[in-house]
C-alpha cells in the first residue's frame, strides 16, 4: 500500500517556469508507480503539500489508473513565492498529513527544495525527529549547491541527492519510483535536497 505525499518548495527563489517542471515530474513519479497494474486496495494514494512561508495542502486522492486524473488540479497549483520555511512544513506534515495516512502504509517522504532553509533546524528538532519516526524512508532531493544538514535532516533509508537543475529531476524519476517499489508498500515525496549522479546527455 501506497500513500504518496509531495512536499514541494514554493518559495521566491524558484522561477514560474521551474515550479512547473516540478509539477509535470510529480505526475511522471506518479506514472512510473503504474496504478493501473495494482489491485483497489493497492492503489496509491497521492498528497501534494506546497510550503513557503506558509504551508498548504494542494491536492490529495487515490490514483486508480494514471496520472491523468490529477494532471489538470496539478497544472493549477499556484506558487506561494515567499521564503523557504521548511521545518514549519514537517511541523505541518505531523500534525495535518500523517494522521490521516492508511493503516500499514510504508511511509515515504521525498523533499525537493533548490535552498537552505530560512527556519533554524535546532530550534525544530522535535519536528525532524517525529518526521523521521514517523517515516521509513526519506528521499532528500535538491536542485544546485545546498547545505548537508538539510540533506542529513531529510533523508533516511537512502542517500541524500543533488541535482544541478529542474530539468534534471527527469534523469532520477525512475530511481525514484524503483526505489519506492523496492523498499514495500508505502511512498511519500516531498520536495527538498539530497545527491545523485547526473547524465551529461
Amino acid at each position: 500500500m501506497r500513500d504518496i505525499v509531495f512536499l514541494i518548495d514554493g518559495s521566491g527563489s524558484i522561477r514560474s517556469g521551474d515550479f512547473r517542471l516540478v509539477k509535470k515530474w510529480i505526475l511522471e513519479i506518479v506514472d512510473q508507480l503504474q496504478p493501473y497494474k495494482l489491485k483497489p486496495a493497492m492503489k496509491p494514494r497521492i498528497v501534494i503539500v506546497q510550503f513557503s512561508r506558509n504551508v498548504t495542502i494542494e491536492l490529495e486522492t487515490t490514483i486508480q489508473v494514471s496520472s491523468s486524473e490529477i494532471k489538470d488540479r496539478v497544472e493549477e497549483i499556484k506558487q506561494l513565492r515567499k521564503v523557504t520555511r521548511t521545518y514549519n512544513a514537517l511541523h505541518f506534515i505531523n500534525q495535518n498529513v500523517l494522521p490521516n495516512t492508511r493503516q500499514a502504509s510504508f511511509n515515504v517522504l521525498i523533499t525537493v527544495t533548490d535552498g537552505d532553509a530560512s527556519d533554524i533546524a535546532e530550534r525544530n528538532a522535535h519536528a525532524i525527529n517525529e518526521t523521521r519516526r514517523k517515516f521509513n524512508l526519506m528521499f532528500a532531493i535538491g536542485v544546485g549547491s545546498l547545505h548537508d544538514n538539510i540533506s542529513l535532516d531529510l533523508s533516511k533509508g537512502t542517500e541524500p541527492i543533488i541535482v544541478g537543475s529542474f530539468t534534471s529531476l527527469f534523469n532520477i524519476t525512475e530511481f525514484v519510483a524503483k526505489k519506492c517499489y523496492s523498499r514495500g508498500e508505502y511512498f511519500f515525496i516531498q520536495l527538498e535536497v539530497c545527491y545523485a549522479p547526473e547524465s551529461d546527455n
